[in-house]
């Protein structure tokens, strides 16, 4: 069968062949049997958070990608996907009918190969705006390939789109590149400063950070493993000090018990923020 049937038009189809185990139909060019209907039903209605998906499911995951046409996000959150099952999805979403503009992998223990391979996809695929890789036990390394992959996406899509501060969006999907990781959700534009603070860097001037840039820095400090000590040298007369106070809070709730703040050159421990 090839119907022209909607995603839960399909899916109720396909439902039905779980009940007969003698039957095997093929839909979408897809081979849907008794063992496999229900969790082919369920990739077409994308009801595939927590479903215990692994390495050797991601094939019939692939295939139901491919040749769909009515899927635009792909949540796989809280499943067993390692390195084989990206790369098989990716090769997937390459070839997709209908591209996915979002794709969340949250909950996944992803290792430094599959953040590379993903890192590679999200920078060189234009249909996939966001990314969503919170809790997935990141290195320092891997989180960072990402926030560059975004950061360099943001670049080229923002060169060939020519797209002002009120660029428009699609639906729910803004059209700036996004990646969402340590519990934030992170716009192409201000990938740099996470990645900064990640690699230590992070010695700017207060007074010029807008206060969603402060937000989001304090954000990633809370929830990050790696950040250990901050350095900064706000100008004092020009301090807007809600701003600098919310990276102060951010370091007192911070998930590492030994960090260090250090402003206008003096140390400050996480039992003094």
């Amino acid at each position: 069968l090839n119907p022209a049937l909607s995603n839960e038009g399909a899916a109720n189809f396909v439902r039905r062949v779980e009940s007969n185990a003698d039957l095997a139909v093929h839909i979408f060019d897809i081979q849907v049997t008794a063992e496999n209907a229900a969790l082919v039903a369920d990739i077409m209605t994308g009801r595939t958070e927590n479903r215990s998906i692994d390495d050797a499911d991601m094939k019939l995951v692939g295939q139901v990608v491919r040749q769909t046409e009515f899927l635009d996000t792909l949540n796989l959150k809280n499943n067993y996907i390692a390195s084989d099952g990206v790369s098989e999805l990716i090769v997937a979403l390459d070839n997709a009918r209908r591209p996915i503009q979002h794709l969340i992998l949250d909950g996944n223990v992803l290792s430094d190969a599959a953040a590379g391979f993903l890192s590679r996809f999200f920078r060189e695929n234009r249909a996939l705006r966001v990314l969503s890789v919170n809790g997935c036990a990141l290195s320092r390394l891997a989180t960072i390939q990402l926030l560059t992959a975004v950061l360099e996406k943001g670049m080229s899509w923002e060169a060939s789109n020519n797209f002002s501060d009120d660029r428009p969006t699609s639906g729910d999907i803004p059209m700036e590149p996004e990646l969402c990781i340590l519990g934030c959700e992170i716009p192409a534009q201000r990938a740099h400063l996470v990645i900064q603070l990640l690699k230590d860097s992070l010695h700017d001037v207060l007074c010029n950070w807008e206060e969603a840039e402060c937000e989001l820095v304090g954000k990633a400090i809370r929830q990050s493993v790696f950040v250990r000590e901050l350095s900064l040298q706000p100008v004092q007369d020009k301090i807007e000090i809600h701003r600098l106070a919310s990276i102060v809070t951010a370091f007192c709730g911070s998930v590492m018990d030994n960090v260090k703040l250090n402003i206008w050159g003096y140390d400050i421990s996480k039992r003094d923020t």
